[in-house]
């Protein structure tokens, strides 16, 4: 039986993303291997700080993120392009996004507002950036597969946001741990973030008692605040398990089913020294008409040293006789070469954003998504703004929406 590698955060004094990251570098991550990868991330002056401490006599670690007030109000779209853009490991950025993804659907549920206008405020700044990547970081070089989580401490009364006076626990954090066991405790401080939430709903799923687990590691990452009676730290237990039954829902447990198929193709080719670009562009055009899965040209050399174009179609065996009678036509070749192939296709699913208005389908694969590019020029040429833009919009809006 397999053995899985768990985490399970006791968050007696609620979460928050640096007590994620400093509980797992207590609990033996390395922090210069988390702060390599974090050094892809394309924004500059942080650091991070990292100290030992201790309350109630028990000791932990203290991360902090020392980053400018870089006072940038971004969007999930600016989030999205800053973690493509560090090139990080898959896991890693996946699992940065849905945090992401989770933290902006709260916030818009919470303002009624569409997430393309949803302005993440804290929530986008440097620190928690590199909260959520650190802390992703940590996990995946942990190896950890399965992530759980205690019940959530919260305090209770009002604390002071970026958006004026809020009920505490505040009300994205509410939101976030839907499905989540919380509990509240003496103390008018904000004990859970909605960054730490969202890592958490991300990532756990739901709160559970401590797994069946052999023990292996151990880690208290502190919060800032001193709580009085109540040791303001995150413990988190590490261990291996084979009972893995329970979780196989965790975002991180699971066997990716092969969604591929083979199919039998056919290649045609003909060599073309003596046939227009007009001709050319019209036959190309009638050939994907015709079924053709694809057309290409390459040019080359002929006898005698003259240019060329090699024709190359892929098709599928049953529309051989008319794709062979309109190359015939259309060039006048005296001969077309075909082949026998094999295709191994990923099977994919569609998904429809919409983008002020323009509905943009989004093709869905194994390792990927991506807007249809027809959607996406309608809309571009609409709108008066570039194909990328909207592209990256619409495939955002995907990301957000999934979860």
């Amino acid at each position: 039986m397999t053995v899985s590698r768990i985490v399970w955060f006791n968050c007696y004094s609620g979460v928050s993303g640096d007590m994620m990251l400093s509980s797992l570098v207590d609990a033996g991550c390395d922090i210069d291997s988390i702060v390599e990868i974090l050094n892809r991330i394309p924004i500059q002056g942080w650091s991070i700080e990292s100290y030992r401490i201790e309350r109630s006599g028990i000791a932990g670690t203290k991360i902090e993120v020392n980053a400018p007030d870089d006072k940038v109000v971004r969007t999930f779209s600016h989030i999205v392009g800053i973690i493509e853009e560090a090139r990080l490991p898959e896991t890693v950025r996946d699992m940065s996004l849905d945090a992401f993804s989770n933290l902006v659907n709260a916030e818009a549920t919470v303002h009624s507002k569409p997430i393309e206008h949803t302005h993440l405020h804290e929530a986008g700044g440097h620190d928690t950036i590199i909260d959520v990547v650190g802390t992703a970081t940590a996990l995946w070089l942990l190896g950890v597969d399965v992530i759980t989580s205690s019940p959530i401490a919260q305090g209770y009364g009002r604390i002071h946001s970026a958006h004026g006076e809020l009920p505490n626990p505040p009300p994205a954090v509410v939101e976030l741990l839907t499905d989540f066991e919380v509990y509240g405790v003496e103390t008018q401080f904000e004990l859970t973030t909605p960054t730490g939430a969202a890592m958490l709903k991300s990532w756990a799923k739901t709160s559970t008692p401590l797994p069946h687990m052999t023990v292996k590691n151990i880690g208290y990452g502190a919060g800032t605040r001193e709580l009085g009676e109540i040791p303001n730290f995150l413990q988190v237990i590490c261990g291996e398990s084979q009972e893995v039954k329970e979780f196989e829902n965790s975002p991180l447990f699971y066997d990716k089913k092969s969604t591929r198929v083979i199919e039998n193709v056919e290649i045609l080719e003909t060599n073309l020294d003596d046939v227009t670009p007009e001709v050319l562009g019209f036959m190309v055009q009638e050939l994907f008409k015709t079924g053709a899965l694809d057309v290409w040209m390459t040019p080359i050399f002929m006898k005698k040293g003259r240019p060329a174009y090699k024709l190359s179609v892929l098709i599928e065996p049953d529309i051989k006789s008319p794709v062979l009678e309109l190359i015939f036509r259309e060039t006048k070749s005296l001969g077309i070469r075909s082949y026998d192939a094999k295709r191994t296709k990923i099977e994919r699913d569609e998904s429809v954003v919409t983008v002020d208005g323009f509905k943009i389908r989004i093709k869905i694969g194994e390792f990927g998504h991506k807007a249809e590019y027809d959607d996406v020029a309608i809309a571009a040429q609409s709108m008066n703004k570039s194909f990328d833009e909207i592209k990256r919009l619409a495939e955002t809006l995907y990301i957000a929406l999934k979860n």
